[in-house]
């Protein structure tokens, strides 16, 4: 029988030369059998339990012409090299993929459609660090995913790259409750009522594509005290009723080499008490005009005094309105 203090009752520590620890015993063949039995039950029942939450290492590649019609599911134990789809990925469910796990390269190829009935077309409330559109997220005849992409709080992107031959569509193209990293943009982004619409966190956005809706091409709500964009530049197309509309949200600086387009406003600045300065360095067109009730000053720069900020006084800007609130830097 084993007793309790049988480790410290029958195995003593001897001194050695050279700081080294010698084990003596007494035990018979039979104590040291039972006791090496012991030990190496626990051993295998150590690796028993980390052989359980060990990550799956597998990578999914989608053929061409292959068409899916079950949901893709990555699961919280999962870790995955490359998700790669050059098929058609169109449940009858309300993801088309929906990832908790690990996923290095999630690869949606030229050929590649992710589509899902209702719901979003691609779930992320895991860790994908690269992703790659160059095919088309979305939505598609008879399906109607309300979100072709969402970030839930979990979920993070490292790299984001819509690439030139990319479209990401829905009601709203992509949705961010989570962070991202950089994302950037090459291809078209495009929502009915929201293209990019963040709560989340992004670390930069660079647009050389198009980012195009009916509503507001960009919106950030910033109620939440989180959301931000950190690093803003536009060398493409920003267009919709609104083409930026930012509620509260940390927007330092908007870089704009492109064109910035509303109907309503170019730009719809709402922020609450506390809210940072937003700095604007427009190099290109702002078309529809600047509306700002925020608690801090715009600061335009770029322009002449003929045209400040870069477009005419009569273009719609309401800066005059405003009195202190908007400075200018020529």
């Amino acid at each position: 029988m084993f007793k309790g203090n049988y480790l410290s009752d029958d195995i003593k520590k001897s001194p050695c030369s050279n700081n080294e620890i010698k084990i003596s015993s007494n035990n018979t063949p039979f104590q040291l059998n039972v006791l090496s039995m012991a030990i190496s039950l626990f051993i295998f029942s150590s690796r028993s339990v980390l052989a359980d939450t060990t990550p799956t290492i597998q990578d999914i590649n989608i053929l061409p012409n292959e068409i899916i019609q079950t949901m893709q599911s990555i699961n919280k134990n999962d870790y995955l090299d490359n998700f790669e789809n050059n098929g058609s990925i169109i449940p009858d469910v309300d993801f088309g993929v929906n990832n908790s796990g690990y996923i290095l390269n999630f690869i949606n190829n030229t050929n590649g459609v992710i589509s899902s009935y209702a719901g979003t077309s691609v779930r992320n409330g895991g860790v994908i660090e690269n992703f790659i559109n160059r095919g088309h997220i979305g939505t598609l005849l008879g399906r109607d995913p309300s979100r072709a992409v969402t970030l839930s709080k979990t979920g993070t992107i490292s790299n984001f790259d819509n690439q030139l031959s990319g479209v990401i569509d829905g009601p709203t193209g992509i949705r961010n409750d989570g962070a991202i990293g950089t994302l950037n943009n090459a291809g078209s982004i495009i929502g009915s009522e929201i293209a990019i619409h963040t709560q989340g966190t992004i670390s930069s956005l660079i647009n050389s594509g198009s980012i195009i809706s009916d509503e507001f091409s960009i919106y950030l709500n910033g109620m939440n005290g989180i959301a931000k964009i950190d690093s803003f530049s536009n060398s493409g197309i920003i267009q919709g009723d609104i083409g930026i509309y930012n509620d509260s949200a940390k927007l330092p600086e908007i870089i704009n080499d492109g064109v910035i387009s509303g109907i309503t406003y170019a730009i719809y600045n709402v922020g609450k008490a506390g809210t940072p300065t937003i700095s604007i360095q427009n190099n290109g067109e702002i078309v529809g005009g600047i509306e700002h009730t925020g608690s801090g000053p715009i600061i335009i720069k770029g322009g002449s005094k003929e045209k400040p900020g870069g477009f005419d006084r009569n273009s719609g800007a309401t800066w005059a309105d405003h009195g202190d609130k908007f400075r200018y830097r020529f």
